[in-house]
């Protein structure tokens, strides 16, 4: 993996949330995602992350995040296969912190 690319799922709170995500898909450079309501998609925030956001419709957003979009889209399928326990929910904050190999410990 390349030092610029990043290899977390967008925080789903930058999403609009679980319940805005209707379909997540992916080519090679882009997390392709079909969404209720494209209003609630925080570009701002989401561009600290990644280089571009690109609303393509009412209901599509595209999100440039590099070559390993395959793997940020599977991981963020496994967050909205996950039931809304917190210990699931802690998983949005790890992109906030760094990333996982920014977290040292957890007491």
């Amino acid at each position: 993996m390349k030092n610029n690319e990043k290899n977390f799922a967008v925080p789903l709170v930058f999403l609009g949330g679980k319940e805005n995500i209707l379909k997540v898909n992916n080519c090679a450079t882009r997390l392709r995602l079909e969404v209720k309501d494209i209003n609630k998609i925080d570009e701002k925030e989401i561009e600290k992350y990644y280089p571009s956001v690109q609303k393509i419709s009412s209901t599509e957003v595209h999100i440039i995040v590099g070559t390993n979009a395959n793997i940020i889209a599977e991981s963020l399928e496994k967050l909205l296969s996950c039931n809304d326990s917190s210990s699931n929910n802690v998983l949005d904050l790890i992109p906030l912190l760094g990333g996982k190999d920014n977290i040292v410990k957890v007491n």
